[in-house]
C-alpha cells in the first residue's frame, strides 16, 4: 500500500494534489473511482471548506504547517482520523461522493482548529484525542457544513452504518452523565452520542450561534452551558428529563435528516388552581363576578430561553377538550393584571425576563368563564366530567413533548357552601375567602350593631352568632346587592391584613384586643329545604402555610361519630399531635378555637343555643339563606401563643355535613383544599410593615412559616412523579433586584440547591450559609423545591425580602408564595354522564334515592408508545356513556399565602414593632431549644431588634411579654406667645413632651415620643380579688417582702394572673407610673 498523487490535477500550480491548504494523495490500491476520480473531484472544493471552517473559528489558523497532508485510505469502516499530527486519513468505504470526502475533512479539521484555540474543546491533543466533547463538536460542525453547501445528508447512513451517534446514547439504559464528564473517547458510541446530543441542545433548542458555541468551550459541556447561557446550575438532569420527556426508557430517533438533532422539544404541564367547581358556588360566581373564576389554571412550557421562545415562533394556543364543549363554559388568557383588558393570546411569564439566554420555565394564565349552569348535573346527580387539552405549536406545527391534559369536575348543589371568591376584594384570590372574616374587638366596642363586648369573649362570640342568625337582616341575601357584603362592615375589614396577628394584645389606647372569626354558609335550594345538623369547625395554623389541603391525619383531625348519621363522621375538631409525645413541636401544625369555651364542651351539643352546629332552612317564599358560626380565636393564651412560630396565621373553616362529608381527594385526582372544595374556607395573609428606608434594617421584611417537605419522588426522570412539590412564588410589584433569604434550619441548603439543579433547566437559587437559600426578585416567578425527608417532619421556615432604598412611604408590595404538588393519580373509570334519574339530594327533601354511576376510564396508546394519549370527549346523550382516559399524575395548587409589605414612616411602625418584638422575646423564652421553632425565633428576634434599633426604639428596654408594649403618645407642640413659648405637655394617649413653643405666636412642633418612666414590679402573684357577686377585680402581687394590690377586671388578666398564680411563675408587672395600682404590661418570666 502506497500512498500517490498520480494523475491527480496540478489546479494551483503548486504540484499534483495540493492547494494553498492541503496535500492530497491516495492509496494506489484503490479504484480509479474511489482513488484518483474522487480526488480529483475533491480538489476543487478543499480551500473553500477551509474558509467556511475558519470563518466559525475566526481565523486562528491551526497548529500546523500548510500544506495540510490528506491521503484517501482504505478500511474495514467508513471514518477518518489524524495521529496527533498531520497526515489526516479519509477512509470513505468503496463507491463514495465525494461530499463525505468533504465532511470527513471538515470533521478532521475542525479538531485541529479546537487543538489551536485550546480554549477547552478537545481532551488533550499532545498526548490524546480530541475527547467526547470535541467528537461531538467536529460530528455537528460537519452536518452543519453540509446543511450551510445543501448537500446530500443521507450519504450519512447507509444500510445498518451511520455517522449518527445520539441514538446509541438514546437506547443505553441508563442514559449517564457526559455533560458533566468528558472521557478520553472518541469513538462513536454512548458517550459521543451524549454530548452531541448536547450541542445540538444547545444549537437548536437554546439558540446559539456556531462561533458562539465554539468560543465557549470547556473541559465538559457543563462548562460550555455556563458560559452560554451565564446560568451556573447543573444542565444535565434537565436536558435528560427533556429527552426523555419524548424518547422515554430506550426510545430512539426514527426519523431524520438529522438523527443526531431530535430538537426543539418540550415539556408542558397543566398547574391547576381548581379543578372542581360546584353548582351553587358557580351560581354566585355567575350572579357576582361576570362568571369569571381568575386564574383558573395555567399552562407551564419548559425548554425554551427568552430569546429562544421569540426567535423559534413557539405559541401556546388556547386549549381544547371536552370541557369546552359544556353548555355555559369558555376559557380565556387571563389580563395582564386583574380587571385589565383581555389579551387576545396568552401571556407569556417567565421565571426571569433579564436572563435571556438560560432555559425557564414560562407560564401562561387562563381564566375560566361560566354563563350558565346548563353543563352542571341535577342535585345529588353523578359528577359531570371534561377534559382539557394543550399543544404547544412551533411554527404552526406541534412541538414534540409539548402537550399535556387534565381534567375538571361539576358537581351538584343544594348542600351547604362557602363561596371562597370575593369578586369585590382588591385580589380575588381564593385564600382571602369572601365567607370567612378575622375582626378585632375591644372591651366596650361592638360590631354590626350588635351585642357589646364586655369582658368575657366567649359570651360575646356566642351572642353575636345568635344576634347574626336571628331575623332576616343577615340572613337574607337579597338584603344586599353585590357589592355590599355585611361582612365587610365588621372592623379591620380595610385593613383586614392584621386582623389575624397574634402579637396585638392591645390597640393603641391600651385596651385589650379581642380576635374573632366569622364563618358564612350559604345554602340554596328549594323553599323549606333544610340542612340538619350543619357544623363548622375553625382551625388555626401555628405560623404562615400553604399546607391546607385536606389532610385528616395532620392538620385535619376530628374526633368521628359512633352513632346515627354522625357514624364515622367529623364531629370535633382536635389540634394536630392530639395525644402525641411531642417535644420538638414536630406535630403541633394546627390549633382548632371555639365558641363556648376554651375547651369546646358546648360548641357541637345541639342543646346548647349559641354553638357552632345548626340546622339551616331556606325560608318560604326564598331560594337561599346564609348561617353564621364564630369562634373566639384566644391567640394571646399563654398556652397557644407558645405553640406559634408566626406573628400571622392561616386560618381555615371547614363545613362538617354528614350528607356531604369531604374527602380527600376529588372525583378528578386532586387533593382536597379550600381552592377546589366549597366545603372549607381560608383566610391566609401575612402582612409586615416596611419603612422608607432611614436605616437599611427597617427595609428588611421578615416573616415565618411552615410547609412540610415532600413524599418520595420517583426515580423515573422522565416522569412528571420525580418533581418535589415547589414553591411558585410570585414577585408581583416587588422591587426587581430585591435579596430574598429562605431559612429552614431543618434542612441542608446544599439539599434543596442540588435538588433544584436536577429537576430545573435553570434556577436562579444559590447558598448563603448551611440553612439559608438567597435569591433576587425578578419580574416574574421563582420555583424552590422542597425536599422530602424519611421521618416526615414539618420545617419551620423563616422568609425575608431586603427591599431596595428606592421604596417611599406609601409604596405597597405584595407576594404570592403557591405550593405545587405533583402526584399519582390512582386508575379509576369515570363517566361522562348526565343522569336522568332522580336521585337522593345531600339536602333533606322529600324524594327516592337512586343509585350514582361509578366513573370510567379509558387508556390509550400513541404509536405504541407507552405514554398515556388523551382523547377529546365530548358530553353525550344521558343515556349513553362516553369515556376518558387514565391519567396518571397531576399538577395543582394545594395551598397559598400572600406577603403584603406596605410601605410607611417610623412614627407608624415603631410601636408595632416593639409588640411584635416583646412578644417574640416572650415566645422565645418560653419555648425549650429542641422546639423546630427555635432557632427561627431567634433570627426573628435578632431581625426585630434591629429593625426596632432602626426606628429609634431602644430594643433593649423592651422585656418579654405576651402582652406586647403599651402605646405612648407624643407630647403637643408647645404654646405660642412671647419669644419662645413653652412645650406642650404630652397627649391624652401618652406622656411625650412637646418641643419648645415658637417665636411670636406659633407653637412649636410636636414633640418626640419619650416615654414616662414606668413602674416595674418583680414578684409572684399571691392571690385573686373577686367581688361579692363573683366577679374578677384584680390580684395581690408580692415583691421583696411587700405586697401589692393591683386592679383589673378583664377576662384575659384574670386568666393570665390565674395561671401564674396556679403554676408559681415569677411575673414582672409594668403600672402607670401615676397609678401604681393599674398594671399596663404583665411578664411572665420562666417559672421559679
Amino acid at each position: 500500500m502506497t500512498y500517490v498523487n498520480t494523475n491527480l490535477n496540478d489546479l494551483f500550480h503548486l504540484g499534483r494534489g495540493v492547494t494553498r491548504r492541503y496535500s492530497l494523495t491516495y492509496d494506489n490500491t484503490l479504484s480509479a473511482a474511489d482513488g484518483v476520480n474522487n480526488g480529483n473531484a475533491l480538489l476543487p472544493f478543499l480551500d473553500n471548506d477551509f474558509s467556511q471552517m475558519s470563518t466559525w473559528f475566526e481565523g486562528i489558523g491551526l497548529p500546523f504547517p500548510f500544506p495540510i497532508a490528506l491521503q484517501i485510505g482504505t478500511g474495514a469502516f467508513a471514518g477518518a482520523g489524524w495521529p496527533f499530527q498531520p497526515p489526516i486519513t479519509l477512509r470513505p468505504g468503496p463507491n463514495q461522493s465525494v461530499n463525505l470526502l468533504r465532511y470527513l475533512v471538515v470533521s478532521e479539521v475542525t479538531e485541529m482548529f479546537m487543538d489551536k484555540k485550546k480554549n477547552g474543546w478537545g481532551f488533550n491533543f499532545n498526548i490524546s484525542t480530541e475527547g467526547a466533547s470535541g467528537e461531538g463538536l467536529s460530528r455537528f460542525l460537519g452536518f452543519q457544513f453540509m446543511l450551510a453547501n445543501g448537500l446530500n445528508t443521507s450519504i450519512l447512513t447507509q444500510g445498518t452504518s451511520t455517522f449518527f451517534v445520539a441514538n446509541n446514547w438514546l437506547q443505553s439504559a441508563a442514559r449517564a452523565d457526559y455533560v458533566n464528564y468528558d472521557p478520553d473517547d472518541n469513538t462513536p458510541d454512548a458517550v459521543t452520542g451524549c454530548t452531541t446530543l448536547f450541542i445540538y441542545y444547545l444549537f437548536t433548542q437554546l439558540g446559539f450561534k456556531i462561533p458562539q458555541i465554539i468560543d465557549s468551550g470547556s473541559p465538559t459541556m457543563a462548562g460550555v452551558y455556563n458560559k452560554l447561557t451565564s446560568d451556573p446550575g447543573d444542565p444535565f438532569p434537565f436536558f435528560k428529563r427533556l429527552i426523555g420527556t419524548s424518547f422515554p426508557g430506550t426510545n430512539t430517533i426514527t426519523t431524520g435528516p438529522n438523527f443526531d438533532n431530535p430538537f426543539p422539544l418540550g415539556i408542558m404541564s397543566f398547574v391547576v388552581d381548581n379543578s372542581t367547581f360546584g353548582r351553587d358556588q358557580i351560581q354566585d360566581v355567575i350572579n357576582n363576578q361576570g362568571g369569571v373564576l381568575f386564574n383558573a389554571f395555567w399552562l407551564v412550557l419548559e425548554g425554551f430561553s427568552v430569546d429562544t421562545f421569540a426567535s423559534a415562533g413557539i405559541t401556546v394556543p388556547f386549549p381544547t377538550g371536552s370541557f369546552l364543549s359544556l353548555d355555559g363554559v369558555s376559557i380565556v388568557p387571563s389580563a395582564a393584571t386583574r380587571g385589565g383588558p383581555t389579551p387576545f393570546n396568552p401571556i407569556a411569564l417567565f421565571e426571569d425576563p433579564s436572563a435571556p439566554k438560560a432555559p425557564q420555565r414560562i407560564r401562561f394564565s387562563f381564566d375560566v368563564k361560566f354563563t350558565n349552569l346548563n353543563a352542571f348535573p341535577a342535585v345529588g346527580g353523578a359528577p359531570v366530567f371534561g377534559e382539557l387539552d394543550a399543544i404547544a405549536k412551533i411554527n404552526g406545527s406541534s412541538l414534540s413533548g409539548g402537550k399535556a391534559s387534565t381534567i375538571f369536575e361539576l358537581i351538584g348543589g343544594e348542600n351547604p357552601y362557602f363561596s371562597n371568591m370575593d369578586p369585590f376584594s382588591q385580589n380575588q384570590e381564593p385564600y382571602l375567602s369572601q365567607d370567612l372574616r378575622v375582626f378585632p374587638v375591644a372591651q366596650g366596642e361592638s360590631v354590626l350593631g350588635g351585642p357589646v363586648l364586655t369582658s368575657d369573649p366567649y359570651p360575646y362570640i356566642q351572642s353575636l352568632i345568635t344576634y347574626l342568625n336571628d331575623g332576616t337582616k343577615y340572613t337574607n341575601p337579597k338584603n344586599y346587592v353585590a357589592p355590599n357584603d355585611p361582612l365587610d362592615l365588621l372592623s379591620g375589614q380595610q385593613g383586614f391584613e392584621t386582623g389575624d396577628s397574634s402579637v396585638y394584645a392591645f390597640n393603641i389606647n391600651n385596651r385589650q384586643n379581642y380576635n374573632f372569626a366569622i364563618a358564612r354558609v350559604r345554602l340554596r335550594g328549594s323553599a323549606l329545604a333544610q340542612a340538619e345538623n350543619v357544623r363548622v369547625f375553625f382551625r388555626l395554623w401555628v405560623a404562615q402555610s400553604c399546607d391546607t389541603d385536606f389532610n385528616t391525619s395532620t392538620t385535619y383531625p376530628s374526633t368521628l361519630g359512633t352513632s346515627g348519621a354522625d357514624n364515622n363522621k367529623p364531629v370535633f375538631p382536635l389540634a394536630s399531635g392530639t395525644n402525641l409525645t411531642d417535644p420538638s413541636g414536630q406535630f403541633v401544625r394546627t390549633i382548632p378555637f371555639f365558641a363556648t369555651g376554651a375547651t369546646g364542651d358546648y360548641d357541637y351539643s345541639t342543646f346548647f343555643p349559641h354553638s357552632n352546629i345548626r340546622t339551616i332552612k331556606i325560608p318560604a317564599n326564598a331560594d337561599e339563606v346564609w348561617a353564621y358560626y364564630g369562634c373566639f380565636l384566644d391567640v394571646y393564651n399563654p398556652d397557644n401563643s407558645q405553640k406559634f412560630g408566626g406573628t400571622h396565621h392561616c386560618l381555615v373553616a371547614e363545613i362538617a355535613y354528614d350528607d356531604a362529608p369531604i374527602t380527600t381527594v376529588t372525583g378528578t385526582g386532586a387533593v382536597t383544599t379550600p381552592f377546589n372544595s366549597d366545603k372549607l374556607a381560608q383566610r391566609n395573609i401575612q402582612i409586615t410593615v416596611t419603612e422608607d428606608p432611614t436605616s437599611p434594617a427597617t427595609h428588611i421584611a421578615p416573616m415565618a412559616f411552615d410547609i412540610r417537605p415532600s413524599r418520595a419522588l420517583s426515580t423515573d426522570t422522565s416522569s412528571f412523579l420525580s418533581l418535589p412539590d415547589e414553591l411558585m412564588i410570585d414577585w408581583g410589584n416587588t422591587p426587581v433586584g430585591s435579596t430574598v433569604n429562605i431559612y429552614w434550619p431543618q434542612v441542608s441548603s446544599v439539599d434543596v440547591l442540588s435538588l433544584a439543579n436536577s429537576i430545573y433547566s435553570s434556577h436562579f437559587l444559590s447558598v448563603l450559609d448551611a440553612n439559608t437559600l438567597q435569591c433576587t426578585v425578578t419580574k416574574g416567578v421563582t420555583y424552590v423545591p422542597i425536599v422530602h425527608v424519611p421521618d416526615n417532619v414539618n420545617f419551620a421556615g423563616l422568609i425575608t425580602l431586603n427591599l431596595p432604598d428606592t421604596i417611599l412611604d406609601g409604596d405597597y408590595f405584595r407576594v404570592v408564595v403557591r405550593r405545587i404538588t405533583t402526584r399519582p393519580v390512582l386508575s379509576r373509570k369515570f363517566e361522562m354522564r348526565r343522569s336522568i334519574a332522580t336521585v337522593s339530594h345531600s339536602v333533606k327533601e322529600d324524594g327516592a334515592a337512586a343509585p350514582q354511576s361509578e366513573p370510567s376510564h379509558e387508556k390509550k396508546s400513541d404509536g405504541g408508545r407507552s405514554d398515556t394519549k388523551l382523547t377529546s370527549t365530548a358530553l353525550v346523550d344521558p343515556r349513553m356513556n362516553a369515556q376518558i382516559p387514565e391519567f396518571t399524575y397531576i399538577r395543582q395548587v394545594v395551598g397559598a399565602f400572600q406577603i403584603s409589605m406596605p410601605v410607611t414612616n417610623k412614627a407608624v411602625m415603631l410601636w408595632p414593632e416593639e409588640n411584635t418584638l416583646a412578644v417574640l422575646k416572650w415566645r422565645l423564652q418560653a419555648m425549650k431549644p429542641i422546639n423546630r421553632w427555635y432557632p427561627v425565633l431567634l433570627r426573628y428576634v435578632d431581625l426585630v431588634t434591629a429593625r426596632v434599633a432602626g426606628l429609634g426604639g431602644d430594643p433593649t428596654s423592651i422585656p418579654p411579654t405576651l402582652g406586647g408594649v403599651p402605646f405612648y403618645g407624643r407630647g403637643c407642640g408647645g404654646h405660642g406667645g412671647g419669644t419662645v413659648g413653652h412645650g406642650g405637655h404630652g397627649c391624652h394617649s401618652g406622656c411625650g413632651h412637646g418641643n419648645r413653643g415658637g417665636d411670636g405666636n406659633h407653637g412649636g412642633h410636636r414633640g418626640s415620643r419619650n416615654r414616662c418612666a414606668p413602674v416595674e414590679f418583680c414578684g409572684k402573684v399571691t392571690g385573686l380579688i373577686y367581688s361579692g357577686l363573683g366577679n374578677f377585680e384584680g390580684f395581690y402581687f408580692h415583691t421583696d417582702g411587700h405586697e401589692h394590690k393591683l386592679r383589673g377586671c378583664a377576662a384575659e388578666l384574670e386568666k393570665l394572673v390565674t395561671k401564674a398564680w396556679t403554676s408559681r411563675w415569677v411575673v414582672t408587672v409594668v403600672a402607670e407610673q401615676e397609678d401604681h395600682e393599674c398594671p399596663m404590661t404583665i411578664v411572665l418570666n420562666h417559672p421559679s
